[in-house]
């Protein structure tokens, strides 16, 4: 159903009476609000909710969005837990062992420039074992943390990452390439087995960009485009234009499958196109 411009989709059994037996997961990026429910007793996801936004929004009027859409009546439950993604390409991977707060402006500055109103945060990511530096705005963190005390804020690199190590665990160690795409630039994480090998936010405007960036990698890498494959999620589908001529190159393009966690997504997700929304169903998983 369509409220408001907010798409809503429910499980029959979720009742939002039941306080304390759900969870929230929130996507917030300058194209799009979204927010999944998690059923802790069942492990099922049983609600969903967005709001398509025009990207070239004036913030104040962008804020104002986010501000009515976390007042969204399905997001006034008691949550027993709640995480939030922030989308943005300023951020940067530091092992734990290097990272201190008093430096984080320095390692921050080495790649982005943060603004006077910005704010960095970090997120563990791959289980702890690397914290992503990342920036937001400090008053889109306010009202969210504001809204939602105690919740855990992460940049999009986290659930991608983890959800990435968690599909190739216990699997023949193979170099596999993983792209989330958002609008206007892409994710991608390298993996050789259970070893994270690289991730990186590329930007893009025309197909040509895309896959300039793609072989790139696969160059530096020195990964084999007959080999190794490619993994796509985010706002792509089969027939997007820059996947139909990155399979001019790489003969193994895919996209990520939600095969072995059908059981922990209700039947009524089945009219949505899973591999769009892969951070937040991951982002249940990020500790």
């Amino acid at each position: 159903m369509i409220d408001n411009n907010i798409k809503i989709i429910k499980d029959a059994r979720f009742d939002s009476r039941n306080a304390g037996k759900f969870e929230l997961a929130l996507n917030i990026s300058r194209c799009s609000l979204t927010a999944m429910i998690n059923d802790v007793e069942s492990n099922k996801i049983v609600c969903f909710v967005e709001q398509v936004l025009d990207e070239f929004t004036p913030f104040d009027e962008y804020c104002e969005m986010v501000m009515n859409f976390i007042a969204h009546d399905s997001l006034q439950i008691p949550f027993s837990r709640v995480r939030v993604v922030l989308v943005t390409t300023k951020s940067t991977l530091v092992p734990e062992s290097l990272i201190d707060p008093q430096n984080n402006s320095l390692l921050m500055g080495l790649n982005h420039d943060v603004e006077e109103v910005e704010e960095i945060l970090t997120c563990n990511v791959k289980n702890g074992s690397i914290l992503c530096l990342f920036v937001t705005n400090a008053w889109l963190k306010k009202i969210i943390v504001a809204k939602f005390p105690g919740c855990t804020i992460f940049h999009q690199c986290a659930p991608l990452i983890d959800g990435v190590m968690i599909s190739v665990k216990n699997k023949v160690a193979r170099k596999k390439v993983f792209v989330n795409v958002e609008n206007e630039f892409f994710d991608l994480v390298v993996v050789n087995g259970e070893n994270l090998l690289l991730h990186n936010t590329f930007p893009f405007q025309t197909d040509t960009d895309f896959v300039f960036y793609l072989m790139s990698v696969f160059e530096q890498l020195k990964l084999n485009p007959q080999v190794n494959e490619v993994t796509f999620s985010g706002n792509v589908d089969y027939d997007s234009s820059f996947v139909i001529l990155s399979r001019r190159f790489v003969k193994n393009v895919n996209f990520v499958s939600f095969t072995d966690e059908k059981e922990h997504i209700s039947y009524a997700f089945d009219v949505l196109k899973l591999h769009k929304y892969v951070n937040l169903v991951n982002v249940f998983k990020c500790e």
